[in-house]
């Protein structure tokens, strides 16, 4: 009598279950959220392999973890159609259990597996110690989101958290400060400087790419990464690092100091060290693609000082960039002199330097932007003038001219330090066009204002963020150093799937 199992049929039945084992797989992989995932967000990307002779499909989310079809049902707080098996939906809690399964619309669910996951919970998304207070809204904005840097969370444009930073190669979540957290050029990422390292992560906070901060262009050990990190729509990745140089300045002087050639540790009194920004630019493999030294313009350029008062200029403090591909041409915000320079690119040449004092234009300014090639929006901390910061539109008439076309006082706020009369020096603050000509602008520290406003200086939508006091049992000012935007579902989507 023959065996049963030949070595052949043996040998066919491992290759098939092998097989079988990797269609497993890769249908599984075509599940999100992964089954039992612990999600940062709440604003789901839910999806299945597609199903055949299937036109349409139905989403159903229940209320914690079920697997009997019957439980299921009974729980079912949400259903959603779509013509694909990627549909996106939004539960209503973090720090939940969710149950949920996507099935042939029009057919008998009960054969649909049942996935599970949960929502982790976050300090800065629990809104009885954080929140984004709406005080004015309009339907227009019903598909805009807010990324906040100062509580490192995406919230949608009614206040209500949907997506947290989650912690990112063994960082501390907790201590480690970020700044200009915002949607890549692609729209398919988010960018941030976390600490000193400048990277790129998915929505679900995978990181992508990191710069490689090994001090190739600066001589120093790091790049020391700072303020602006911006990946641009061809993938290049953009951002400003800081590089130190001897500097020569009498004593208490508020003169700008000379920049000597070489650096000197031992320098006598009336030297000292200061900053000066490298704008630097890598590729995707992170080579060097391209870089502008601010010291090399600052040796060049015969820039007088022209601040109101006599205070010692500690750095130059580039502090914001923005590259133009209408004019290719890339403009730097230097606070400290309250100048903006126009750079070609990729020349290197300065084609423009505009003093922000003359005119009395803006000071102290922060956050710049390029209006259709020929207009320069920026957020000006008006700080010479002791005042509420300003937004300010102007058009470039020349090289070293610029005229003021549009402009407007940011809200004030009840406790701002300006009316309590307090002195106290602001940071921060942004600017960005919107579709339609309207502009974005979150206010510096130590405000807490959002605001939306068109040319007629109508606030359109407005927030307010607030912390709680848990001493005083008291909600307070929220401080915001910068906050960016995501304009319409189309983007948020290509975010949430890392669609290209």
């Amino acid at each position: 009598m023959k065996p049963f199992f030949t070595l052949r049929k043996a040998r066919l039945l491992y290759a098939f279950s092998i097989i079988a084992l990797f269609i497993a797989q890769s249908a599984l992989a075509q599940v999100h959220p992964a089954p039992d995932a612990k999600l940062h967000y709440r604003l789901i990307g839910f999806s299945v392999p597609p199903i055949a002779g299937c036109s349409k499909y139905c989403l159903e989310i229940a209320e914690s973890s079920w697997n009997a079809d019957n439980s299921f049902k009974e729980h079912i707080l949400l259903k959603k159609t779509a013509n694909s098996p990627k549909i996106v939906a939004k539960v209503p809690a973090f720090g939940a259990t969710y149950s949920w399964r996507i099935y042939p619309a029009g057919s008998t669910a009960g054969n649909s597996p049942i996935y599970r996951f949960s929502t982790l919970y976050n300090p800065y998304t629990d809104t009885q110690l954080y929140k984004m207070v709406i005080e004015k809204n309009q339907p227009a904005f019903k598909d805009m989101y807010i990324l906040h840097d100062a509580t490192r969370t995406i919230y949608d444009n009614s206040g209500e958290p949907i997506w947290f930073l989650p912690p990112i190669k063994d960082t501390n979540d907790k201590t480690i400060s970020i700044r200009d957290l915002k949607l890549s050029g692609t729209n398919n990422s988010l960018t941030l400087l976390l600490g000193n390292s400048a990277i790129e992560i998915d929505y679900d906070g995978n990181l992508l790419w990191q710069a490689p901060d090994d001090g190739k262009v600066n001589g120093e050990r790091t790049e020391k990464y700072h303020h602006e990190f911006t990946k641009q729509a061809n993938e290049e990745y953009w951002v400003l690092g800081w590089q130190t140089k001897t500097v020569y300045a009498a004593r208490d002087s508020g003169a700008l100091p000379t920049l000597l050639d070489t650096l000197q540790e031992n320098a006598p009194a009336a030297t000292r060290q200061m900053q000066f920004s490298n704008i630097i630019v890598y590729n995707k493999a992170k080579k060097v693609e391209w870089v502008w030294h601010c010291a090399d313009f600052y040796k060049k350029y015969k820039i007088s000082e022209t601040l109101k008062s006599t205070r010692k200029i500690p750095d130059l403090h580039e502090n914001a960039f923005f590259y133009s591909p209408d004019n290719k041409c890339v403009y730097v915000s230097i606070k400290n002199i309250n100048h903006v320079v126009s750079i070609t690119y990729p020349e290197g040449k300065v084609n423009g330097l505009y003093n922000g004092l003359e005119g009395e234009l803006f000071c102290d300014q922060h956050g710049i932007k390029i209006i259709n090639g020929s207009e320069i929006a920026v957020y000006n901390n008006n700080m010479c003038n002791r005042a509420m910061p300003k937004v300010i539109v102007m058009r470039m008439e020349s090289n070293t001219t610029l005229r003021k076309t549009w402009e407007m006082d940011c809200p004030s706020e009840e406790n701002s330090p300006i009316q309590q009369s307090e002195k106290r020096s602001t940071s921060g603050g942004n600017v960005i066009p919107m579709k339609g000509g309207n502009l974005f602008v979150s206010l510096c520290t130590p405000y807490s204002t959002l605001f939306i406003v068109n040319r007629k200086k109508q606030i359109l939508w407005s927030a307010k963020m607030q912390r709680k006091n848990i001493d005083l049992n008291k909600w307070q000012p929220q401080e915001t150093y910068r906050a960016s935007l995501i304009e319409g579902n189309a983007n948020m989507e290509k975010l949430i799937w890392n669609a290209n």
